[in-house]
């Protein structure tokens, strides 16, 4: 059952608990104007949740004035009534008069509870204010303008005039002054499980207008514009999680973009590739490699490239185009309703701004291509209107031949995710922090590229980390071979979470049924037996090394000048491999333990050699080891070597370096199997590319031959077996072996 249908199923029959600890993250915590707030959501791969937002957008205008008493000396009496725009009195309105021609306040009060003042002045004619304080903060949400005319007739005493107030937007002709705006999305989902939604950048404005008619000198015009958001997360109309803000002024704060960048329905993949790559790490050569890019910004991503390169070769640069997401539409819809409108209203004000919303999530997409045998890395890299640029972590896919391949590879590696996490930017990953949470331990870890791309060239391949369901993907993938790379993580926490022995029986049990083969390569041996890379001196006086020094570990990274024999089981001829090594001037390095099996001699390690390997494994960390008892060792190594190949392919002149093969072509559930014991997997050349290629391919033509076992020690094919059981009939039965030379017909067989 899938991940995303157990989830639904899930969700359908479970209630959430009251208790239910939603991991939700809001960016900016603290909104601000002219920026997006950014909601990430971590939940189930493929069930996005709804994401339901409330947005209002209020205008307030207020007007301020200096509030004087003066009822005037002139020789007639004005009676002025102060009306809400209601038509009731306006009690304690603040009244100014204004001669129209000189612009100077001649009168002014407060009126009483009938909304009534009375002001003194001269026959004439004269401009009237009044202001409303509703809230009582000092500035006049209500104003009016009027008019009164006083006679010079001896006979008329008094006049009487009206002011009606109004609020203060509509007095400039404003439209509007509050809009809602409401909408519910499924969220946009990221790799890790994380979702996300946009809330548009909203406005938030405070300003003063003191030259616009009809403001008289002295009477200030403030122009306050807040905005505030509530939201909720829910799914099947159950509240996950409520959150709410207010939006305050810019605070001059420009945030670097955050780039994030994935192969296409990789999601599931995330785990075990970080979705910077398909499954396994691989890909048809046949096939493009759909890459999603999304870029999460407080404000306008300007240019967005994809970089990509062949083999690690020159960088390739393309641009990309920003995709409409359902987040781009909204903010259009947003605009045209609410913000276009308060748009025109700071038009009327003589106040340009431009409103249009920034939604913070910038969508694209890419195809790449490549030919069988390459590999190939890229990134984005994204720059916003402030200048910052930011990059996304590198991904890495290797391409395969997927028409008429040769046999179905799975590579059991650790190091391909060890050593795309290892090359990543620092600043990049501080900054996606919180999607990855990656583990940064690998750091302790010699990490060489591994070129699988040489088996792709020819073979149809598949990585999985060993901290993966290797019997599932056995089953699903079902390969012909396997190569269990150097699995040796110097046992660091969260780099070594897995059974070497349980993932090589389970190997071994598929190998055998589809009489298919195994490779297994450097630190795997030892992890077998627990002897070679624990350092045991035991090892070394077996070997007898009388140079080693007994207080560090021995066994991997022993330097070699990467000269070998040539193969004639193998077809390899002889030649250099070059490999990525942790040593200056060195162009190889390999394991050693394995020769005790085979009583073989190797040139001991010089002064120089010992000292280059103990600081190398000081570096790392490399606890020191204290001897165990011989046949322990002993013991052990002949346990793990029961499923490694007695017989030696391949060794170099100096002896340090090896390949032995195994071929059990005479069993019903036969197969064959290859240990190296250097990591021939980061080779350098073309030299270890063929042996490579010839290892794997020698490994996966296992075929059934007829064959005697004589004496329980010797196996000989069908017909020299048969000589030789005549022979040992006819001296009945008394045969002394002192030793065996193995030759074409002749297979040592320890295991039996």
């Amino acid at each position: 059952m899938s991940i995303i249908l157990l989830a639904i199923i899930l969700l359908t029959l479970t209630p959430y608990p009251q208790t239910l600890t939603v991991n939700v993250i809001q960016d900016p915590l603290k909104p601000v104007a002219g920026k997006p707030v950014l909601v990430y959501y971590k939940g189930v791969p493929g069930v996005a949740p709804n994401f339901t937002v409330k947005i209002s957008v209020k205008l307030d205008l207020k007007i301020s004035t200096e509030v004087i008493e003066e009822r005037g000396n002139g020789s007639k009496l004005l009676k002025l009534k102060v009306r809400m725009p209601s038509q009731n009195p306006a009690e304690g309105a603040y009244v100014k008069v204004y001669a129209p021609l000189i612009h100077k306040v001649i009168a002014a009060g407060f009126t009483d509870s009938n909304g009534m003042a009375y002001f003194n002045l001269s026959p004439g004619l004269y401009d009237v204010h009044a202001y409303y304080d509703k809230d009582g903060d000092g500035l006049y949400e209500y104003f009016g303008v009027g008019f009164a005319s006083i006679c010079s007739c001896p006979s008329a005493t008094w006049s009487y005039a009206e002011v009606i107030l109004r609020k203060t937007p509509e007095v400039f002709n404003l439209k509007g002054t509050y809009w809602s705006f409401n909408y519910t999305l499924k969220m946009f989902e990221l790799p890790g499980a994380w979702y996300v939604a946009s809330i548009p950048s909203l406005p938030s404005l405070q300003g003063k207008i003191e030259d616009k008619y009809p403001l008289e000198p002295g009477e200030i015009l403030y122009v306050n514009v807040r905005s505030n958001f509530s939201y909720t997360i829910s799914i099947r109309d159950i509240i996950l999680y409520s959150g709410e803000g207010v939006v305050e002024d810019f605070n001059g704060v420009n945030n670097p973009p955050k780039v994030l960048m994935y192969v296409a329905n990789s999601f599931e993949n995330f785990n075990s590739t970080l979705s910077l790559s398909p499954k396994g790490w691989c890909w048809p050569s046949s096939e493009p490699l759909n890459i999603g890019v999304i870029v999460l910004d407080d404000g306008e991503v300007i240019e967005t490239k994809l970089y990509y390169t062949t083999n690690g070769k020159k960088w390739n640069v393309t641009k990309l185009k920003a995709e409409k997401t359902v987040f781009d539409r909204l903010g259009e819809d947003f605009y045209k309703k609410v913000l276009k409108q308060l748009e025109t209203n700071m038009t009327i004000l003589r106040i340009n701004l431009n409103l249009e919303p920034v939604t913070g999530l910038y969508y694209y997409r890419a195809s790449l291509r490549s030919t069988s045998g390459t590999y190939l890395l890229y990134k984005a890299v994204a720059k916003d209107s402030q200048g910052s640029t930011s990059y996304s972590l590198t991904g890495l896919c290797y391409f395969y031949k997927d028409f008429n391949p040769k046999a179905r590879v799975l590579i059991i590696d650790p190091y391909v995710k060890l050593w795309v996490l290892r090359t990543q930017n620092k600043t990049t990953l501080q900054l996606l922090n919180q999607f990855t949470s990656l583990n940064r331990s690998g750091e302790q870890v010699f990490t060489p590229f591994h070129h699988w791309e040489y088996l792709g060239e020819d073979f149809e391949i598949r990585i999985a980390s060993p901290d993966e369901n290797i019997t599932e993907i056995l089953e699903e993938y079902n390969p012909k071979i396997v190569y269990i790379s150097n699995l040796y993580t110097n046992n660091l926490p969260g780099l070594r979470e897995w059974n070497t022995s349980k993932i090589i029986l389970e190997v071994l049990r598929h190998v055998r049924e589809r009489h298919g083969g195994i490779v297994v390569s450097h630190g795997t041996l030892g992890l077998l037996n627990g002897t070679v890379i624990q350092g045991n001196p035991l090892v070394a006086e077996i070997l007898g090394q009388k140079l080693y020094p007994r207080d560090f570990k021995l066994g991997l990274w022993i330097p070699w000048n990467g000269s070998l024999g040539g193969s004639n089981i193998l077809g390899i001829p002889p030649g250099m491999v070059y490999l990525q090594t942790p040593y200056s001037g060195v162009p190889a390095y390999t394991s050693l333990g394995w020769q005790y099996y085979f009583k073989l001699d190797t040139t001991p390690l010089s002064e120089s050699e010992l000292e280059q390997v103990k600081n190398f494994h000081e570096t790392l960390g490399l606890k020191w080891s204290n001897p165990t008892d011989r046949q322990e060792l002993v013991g052990e190594l002949d346990e793990a070597l029961k499923i490694i190949p007695p017989e030696i392919a391949l060794t170099s002149p100096d002896g340090r370096a090896g390949i032995i093969v195994y071929d059990k072509y005479w069993d019903e559930h036969g197969y064959r199997a290859v240990y190296i014991s250097f990591e021939l997997e980061s080779g350098l050349n073309d030299y270890a590319s063929m042996i490579l290629k010839r290892i794997v391919e020698w490994a996966g033509n296992w075929s059934y031959r007829e064959s005697d076992l004589i004496l329980d020690k010797v196996r000989l094919e069908a017909e020299a077996g048969k000589i030789a059981l005549e022979q040992v009939q006819y001296l009945g039965e008394t045969v002394l072996i002192e030793k065996i030379t193995e030759g074409e017909n002749l297979t040592l067989n320890p295991s039996a």
